[in-house]
């Protein structure tokens, strides 16, 4: 497998992971709406994301800042809502249902690339 295949498995399966985060967090904050002192939270994937958009013009930096980012719990990236603010079920509903979507994309995505592989290993038969 060349190096650019496994920099784009490496990527694909680090955003699948990070939209696996976004959906357990949207069903974490539809779960505790009403506790009482619970806070609710949402990821920041656009942070992460954009320091491996500065990083992708040079192989061996994106694959560092991939790493990186894999190796992270991705706790930095929690953001609390205000204390005041309430949660807004439909909206994690909406936020659970796109991480979803988004997840079985790339999943989809994946399977199409390794079937073309396969198609190409066997010579089109």
């Amino acid at each position: 497998m060349s190096a650019d295949m496994g920099l784009t498995i490496d990527a694909v399966h680090l955003a699948m992971g990070l939209e696996h985060a976004r959906a357990k967090m949207a069903a974490h904050n539809i779960a505790t709406a009403n506790v009482p002192g619970s806070r609710a939270t949402r990821l920041d994937v656009a942070t992460p994301l954009a320091q491996l958009r500065n990083a992708r013009a040079d192989a061996a930096l994106f694959a560092q800042a991939l790493e990186a980012l894999r190796a992270s719990d991705l706790q930095a990236y929690h953001q609390p809502f205000p204390v005041d603010a309430p949660v807004a079920l439909d909206g994690e509903v909406a936020e659970l249902s796109a991480a979803s979507g988004r997840f079985q994309a790339l999943a989809d995505g994946v399977s199409r690339q390794f079937a073309l592989m396969q198609l190409a290993i066997k010579g089109g038969r």
